[in-house]
């Protein structure tokens, strides 16, 4: 083990810590090595020489990471004709698009570098209406001819009759929004047109001959209503990632059956100016009214205690909760963490000053007293600062008991990477914290299943709200190895963390937060089906919002259980004129983040 910092307040953590064997970056997705056949890849593309960012860096991946090969590229010959039919757009859309509305994963670059050395199919199209294309029988012929086993359309709509059989796996496609929908409206568009809270990313296997296609994988992603470009940014990266994901499991022979899903109908359904309009009115709304929050009003998040156990927790009925008072207009407590064997009355939380913007980790003891007001009195607290690291925002200190004693595992994704340490018995000292690089973890929730421990997170960057990650290992601090399925989700509602998961009667629960709408809204506990190193499912057993009434019901995002003890966190907006200021002082004083993807060196 390498050297640890002296306990108690202003402890350092220490790096890197035991020594890891080198992998490669592909091991968080759960590949250890190279797989023994590549997938023999095909693009049906609508313009061979430039393509979009998403579709070259995409292909890039699956190349470099040994999935696939890239056989074979077709495209329409000069005389061919276009083989898909780009939607002419009104020139206010068109205007939008190319301004206000830019997006560096749609944007069209040049494809020369990942085609070189490719063989080209010149085709032809024999027709082309608004149900698909269909190739002509020579161009048909040469590209069943490449012996593909999968054939994956950018630019092209629809693809029908006998092409959808023309590779082995089928004809996939990358589309947004809801699939049984009709198409021709830009992705995303309609979502915030009807002020929708969420957007659809699927990746569908073209249907054949009669039969309907088949979705193979599905992502949910937030809107960000003051942002049509930044979430169509997220929509296609995130787009990319369920493509590889599914390319993994189909070399790896466990690619999902899917669902199906009926043709819908083709259509030119371009947004006119009004349309248009209305988007970036409503946009533009919804930006000034972020920039008015983010300058005058704080979130002042403070926890608190109720009993009932999980039985209270499975009714989704958190109402009538004992608070802490946080200490003033500009601090807060959030995120607390039961510490075991302490039968709840004892947790660790986060303590922040907006005025100083970054956080440490607080111990509170409930002391003396079991009174029923709505605040608990300063005589029935005992609270102590315990963790504090210099230049480093500290949160969510998920609290285990390991083989060796408790642990906590805060979350510090302003450092790159983890750290970890052990407390003594009642977590009133840590004797010092470990840093290990290579995930920039948000919210990392370890816990025990089975015969092993489990570590799931999000990670610090563009999939924080969206992507979920779990890892395994023998103990509450490694070495972890990833999931065979990672990312085993892509949804909002339920990929980041809101505390450790627990058991009632057999079954697994994890809470998570709900993002649509915003951060710190609401949890969702998910009722886990299934988790094993190579499978994960879980489902949603109920939604739990804050209490309307209560003295902070605007939201609510950690969820602790222990025996009776139940403790959560709340929030309550307040305004400050100085909001502005502390939000700016909090981003430039907190240590500044390594890059997220840096390998996978902390792994098993």
């Amino acid at each position: 083990m390498p050297p640890t910092a002296s306990p108690g307040a202003g402890s350092e953590p220490q790096g890197p810590g035991p020594d890891r064997i080198a992998r490669s970056p592909w091991a968080r997705y759960g590949i250890d090595a190279p797989p023994e056949r590549r997938l023999r890849l095909g693009l049906l593309v609508d313009d061979a020489r430039r393509l979009p960012r998403w579709a070259v860096e995409g292909v890039r991946r699956l190349i470099d990471s040994g999935l696939a090969e890239l056989v074979v590229v077709a495209a329409p010959s000069a005389r061919g004709g276009m083989a898909a039919r780009r939607p002419r757009a009104p020139s206010a859309y068109a205007l939008a698009r190319a301004t206000l509305w830019r997006t560096p994963a749609t944007a069209r670059v040049s494809a020369v570098d990942l085609l070189r050395g490719v063989p080209r199919i010149a085709i032809r199209l024999e027709r082309e209406s608004p149900d698909g294309i269909q190739l002509g029988e020579e161009s048909l012929r040469h590209v069943r001819a490449a012996g593909l086993d999968l054939l994956l359309c950018v630019g092209v709509e629809g693809p029908r009759g006998d092409l959808t059989g023309a590779a082995t796996h089928g004809v996939w496609s990358l589309r947004h929004g809801d699939p049984g929908r009709e198409r021709g409206c830009p992705p995303g568009f309609r979502e915030f047109l009807e002020g929708n809270p969420d957007i659809a990313v699927v990746v569908e296997r073209a249907g054949q001959g009669d039969e309907d296609g088949r979705i193979l994988g599905r992502g949910l992603l937030a809107i960000e209503p003051h942002s049509y470009p930044g979430t169509l940014e997220r929509v296609y990266r995130a787009g990319t990632d369920l493509l590889f994901g599914l390319c993994r499991d189909l070399v790896a022979g466990r690619l999902p059956a899917g669902v199906p899903t009926a043709a819908a109908a083709g259509g030119d359904d371009v947004p006119g100016i009004g349309a248009v309009a209305r988007v970036l009115a409503a946009t533009l709304a919804a930006a000034v009214r972020r920039a008015l929050y983010g300058a005058f009003v704080l979130k002042q998040w403070s926890i608190g205690r109720l009993e009932g156990g999980t039985g209270r927790v499975l009714e989704g009925n958190l109402g009538g909760a004992r608070w802490i008072e946080p200490g003033g207009r500009t601090k807060m407590l959030a995120d607390p963490m039961i510490v075991p064997g302490t039968a709840g009355r004892t947790v660790l939380c986060e303590a922040l000053d907006h005025a100083v913007g970054r956080g440490v980790i607080d111990r509170i003891e409930l002391t003396v007293g079991d009174g029923r007001a709505e605040w608990f009195r300063a005589r029935e607290v005992d609270r102590r600062t315990i963790l504090d690291v210099a230049g480093l925002h500290l949160s969510y200190p998920l609290t285990v008991h390991g083989a060796d004693g408790l642990v906590v595992v805060p979350e510090a994704a302003g450092s790159g990477g983890m750290v970890s340490g052990p407390l003594d018995d009642e977590a009133r000292t840590p004797h010092g914290l470990d840093f290990e690089p290579g995930l920039a973890a948000i919210d990392p929730t370890v816990f025990r299943h089975g015969d092993r421990w489990w570590l799931a997170c999000t990670e610090l960057g563009r999939t924080a709200g969206s992507h979920l990650w779990v890892f395994h290992g023998p103990t509450p601090r490694g070495p972890w190895s990833a999931h065979r399925r990672n990312p085993v989700l892509i949804d909002a509602r339920a990929a980041r963390g809101a505390g450790a998961p627990f058991t009632s009667e057999g079954v697994l629960y994890r809470p998570a937060q709900d993002l649509r709408g915003g951060y710190g809204r609401s949890i969702r506990l998910m009722r886990v089906r299934a988790l094993t190193p190579d499978d994960f499912e879980e489902e949603l057993a109920v939604e739990i919002g804050p209490e309307p009434g209560g003295p902070f019901p605007a939201g609510l995002h950690t969820l602790s259980v222990d025996g009776d003890s139940i403790w959560i966190d709340g929030y309550r907006p307040v305004f400050h004129p100085l909001a502005g200021l502390f939000r700016a002082r909090a981003r430039g004083s907190r240590r500044p983040a390594l890059e997220p993807a840096i390998g996978a060196d902390w792994l098993a």
